[in-house]
């Protein structure tokens, strides 16, 4: 005689082959969101695992790790090549391995951004040089210095000067 319990489950969980190809291709087709954790990705892996075995068929382990590797975002690419260079792995410890390169990747993170904040140089203003005009230095880095007795009437000197002052040019004394 079949007890009730064990009605409802072969009810719910039927084991036909429907129900398996609906499982693998579940299992086959898993990517991991954006907004979820390795955890949860890991026990929605498990949790179809596991209705595939309810369901009297054998997962292997590699096949549980291939699976789990194909749905991992880009982030996990140096983790997948370590990965898949091992000969076999354990699923077991497949997941310690992930939850570990999960949890080193953010301390990375948080210390890439404390470590690495970007140093913000002030830009320099422009110089320009009010004896001689020019953009290459300062006016007081200029090597023609402004006379103190000489009043300059409109005239403007060239880049390079000569030295020589030009002939509209008054003294303060005259």
């Amino acid at each position: 005689m079949l007890s009730p319990l064990r009605i409802l489950r072969e009810h719910n969980q039927p084991r036909g082959k429907p129900r398996i190809i609906t499982l693998y291709t579940q299992l086959t087709s898993m990517t991991e969101t954006t907004s979820e954790s390795v955890t949860d990705y890991v026990i929605r892996a498990e949790t179809a695992a596991a209705s595939l075995r309810d369901a009297s068929e054998t997962t292997s382990d590699s096949l549980l790790v291939a699976m789990e590797v194909k749905g991992l975002p880009l982030e996990f690419k140096s983790f997948i090549a370590v990965i898949t260079q091992r000969d076999s792995i354990k699923f077991f410890k497949f997941k310690v391995a992930l939850r570990n390169f999960e949890d080193s990747d953010k301390i990375r993170a948080q210390e890439s951004s404390v470590m690495g904040a970007t140093h913000h140089t002030p830009s320099r203003p422009k110089r320009w040089c009010k004896n001689c005009r020019s953009h290459t230095h300062d006016t007081s880095y200029c090597r023609k210095s402004k006379p103190s007795n000489i009043h300059y009437k409109s005239f403007s000197t060239s880049k390079w000067c000569d030295g020589r002052l030009p002939k509209n040019f008054q003294s303060k004394e005259s």
